[in-house]
């Protein structure tokens, strides 16, 4: 719509203000520059990827894709909304800019995506772009699966992951700390507050974990962007149901479905309904 359009090129331009100028380079210009980037992410590929066999990934929707997708999933005051893999922050920012969603919160493997959501989040908070203060917008830098967030306090769960071969098994471990089914161990600490672990896959303490506190919500909406779940035969299978799919329609040029993510795809949206069994802090699945 129009009203998307607009609102996305005023996220765009936020999004360019942020990046400071930042020259990209081409694929196979053999520039020192672009030796050097190309460095870096062998580095961070090495460093955070390889360990875990996970598949790394550099996609990212242009805004105003982001809030029309975002429209479709129907963001309201009551809800708490999570980017699983977060990228460089595009979608949790169109939420927080474009949706009445209480906490829009992103979490990212790759620290210098990171980095830039960390810059975009800045530069809309500079420009007002953001309703309802600072504590409505967060970003964490670590493993879906062991990051410093409860995602038991989230009311809808957003994931894009793409990486194939290592997306069954990311999202098994997600559906078993979701539901509290299938091999999850709890971790307490002193005063009952459940953590989970540090970036670093560790234990970590309450006061580097605990970074929400909020009550576990009862029911969790988890969108997966492109896939389906794998369900049959798993422990956890009774309590993920499928309720909705969401096809993207054949849009005008300008915003067509070919353009999200670069390609043609993703042409559909499946929405998960997921009934904790009990009352959940953040698990660890087992590895």
């Amino acid at each position: 719509s129009d009203s998307d359009r607009a609102r996305g090129e005023w996220l765009a331009d936020a999004f360019d203000a942020a990046a400071g100028g930042a020259q990209t380079f081409s694929p196979h210009d053999g520039t020192a520059e672009w030796s050097k980037s190309n460095e870096e992410k062998r580095r961070i590929y090495t460093t955070y990827y390889k360990p875990e066999g996970l598949d790394p990934s550099d996609n990212e929707l242009r805004p105003e894709h982001a809030i029309a997708l975002l429209r479709g999933i129907r963001l309201g005051p009551a809800d708490t909304f999570i980017d699983l893999g977060s990228s460089r922050g595009g979608v949790v920012l169109a939420a927080a800019a474009s949706t009445d969603a209480r906490l829009c919160t992103g979490v990212e493997l790759n620290p210098t995506n990171h980095a830039v959501a960390e810059r975009r989040s800045a530069s809309l908070r500079a420009d007002n772009g953001i309703n309802g203060g600072d504590d409505r917008l967060r970003f964490h830098q670590g493993d879906v699966r062991g990051s410093m967030v409860s995602l038991s306090e989230y009311s809808c769960l957003f994931c894009a992951i793409r990486g194939a071969s290592s997306r069954p098994k990311i999202m098994h471990d997600l559906l078993v700390t979701l539901t509290g089914i299938g091999g999850a161990q709890e971790i307490e600490v002193e005063g009952g507050e459940d953590v989970g672990a540090g970036t670093d896959g560790t234990e970590g303490d309450a006061a580097a974990t605990a970074v929400e506190v909020q009550r576990p919500v009862a029911r969790h909406r988890l969108i997966c962007v492109g896939f389906g779940l794998e369900l049959k035969g798993r422990a956890y299978e009774s309590a993920v149901k499928l309720t909705r799919a969401i096809a993207i329609a054949s849009p005008d040029e300008r915003c067509g479905a070919e353009a999200l993510y670069g390609d043609i795809g993703p042409r559909l949206l499946l929405e998960y309904s997921i009934s904790p069994a009990g009352r959940l802090g953040t698990l660890l699945p087992e590895r």
